[in-house]
C-alpha cells in the first residue's frame, strides 16, 4: 500500500490564505484533474467550501490559549481585589499619571499596524514598510515607558515581595510584557520580510496574523490600565 502524502504550501501560499493539505493516494487521480473535480461520470466534488489558512488556525488557537491564560490571572486579581478590606493596600504607592501617555503609545501603534495592513491588501508595499517599521519602534518605546515607570514604582517600595498586590501587579503586567516583547521579535521579522519585498497584494497572511497579535496585546493593556490604574 502507497503511504499517504501530506504537502503544506510554503509561507507565502499561506499568507494568501490558502494553504492546503493535499493528500495523494496510491492510484488516485491528481489534484485539478476531470475527477478531482467532480467531473466524467458525475462523481461528487472532492472538498466544499474555501480552503482555510494554516497560519491563521495557529494565530487563533495561539491567541484562544492567551485570551485563557490572561482570564485566569485577571480573575485571581479580581476575586482578592474584591475580598480584601483596603486595595490598594495602605501605603502603596500611586499609579505613575505617565501611564497614560505608554497606554496612548501602544493604541496608537495599533492605528499605524493596522493602516499599514490595509496598505498592502491596495498593494502598497511601501506602506507596509514604512507602517511595520514605526509600529516596532512605538512598541519598543512603550515597553521602555513601562520599564522606566516599574522602576519608580519599584524604588518607592512595591515589589513582588511587598504584599499580594505587588505581587499580583507585576505578575499580570510582567506576564503582558513578555509578550510584548516577542511581539515585537514579529513585528521585526515581518519589517524584514516586508522591506525584502516578500509581501504583495495577494500574499500577506502573516501581516494579518503579525496585527491579530499586536491588536490583541492592545486590548489586553486597555483591561490592565482599567484595573490597575483607572479603577484600582
Amino acid at each position: 500500500m502507497t503511504r499517504p502524502r501530506f504537502e503544506l504550501e510554503d509561507d507565502s501560499a499561506a499568507a494568501r490564505g490558502v494553504s492546503r493539505a493535499r493528500v495523494a493516494a496510491g492510484g488516485g487521480a491528481p489534484p485539478g484533474s476531470a475527477s478531482d473535480r467532480g467531473g466524467g461520470g458525475g462523481g461528487e466534488p472532492a472538498s466544499s467550501g474555501p480552503p482555510v489558512s494554516t497560519l491563521a488556525i495557529g494565530m487563533s488557537v495561539l491567541l484562544g490559549s492567551l485570551t485563557m491564560l490572561f482570564v485566569g490571572v485577571i480573575g485571581a486579581y479580581v476575586v482578592l481585589r474584591f475580598g480584601a478590606p483596603e486595595w490598594p493596600p495602605a501605603g502603596a504607592p500611586e499609579m505613575p499619571k505617565g501611564l497614560y501617555g505608554s497606554t496612548a503609545v501602544i493604541l496608537l501603534s495599533s492605528v499605524v499596524l493596522e493602516r499599514a495592513r490595509r496598505a498592502i491588501r491596495r498593494g502598497d508595499a511601501r506602506a507596509l514598510e514604512s507602517g511595520i517599521v514605526a509600529t516596532t519602534v512605538l512598541g519598543l518605546a512603550f515597553l521602555g515607558l513601562q520599564a522606566y515607570f516599574w522602576s519608580g514604582l519599584f524604588a518607592s517600595g512595591l515589589t513582588l515581595e511587598s504584599d499580594i498586590y505587588g505581587a499580583l501587579f507585576y505578575t499580570l503586567t510582567g506576564l503582558h510584557a513578555a509578550h510584548v516583547l516577542g511581539g515585537i521579535v514579529l513585528l521585526v521579522v515581518v519589517a524584514a520580510r516586508a522591506v525584502l519585498g516578500k509581501y504583495t497584494r495577494e500574499a500577506h497572511g502573516a501581516v494579518g496574523a503579525c496585527a491579530a497579535y499586536w491588536h490583541f496585546l492592545g486590548a489586553v493593556w486597555v483591561v490592565l490600565f482599567l484595573m490597575l490604574v483607572v479603577f484600582p
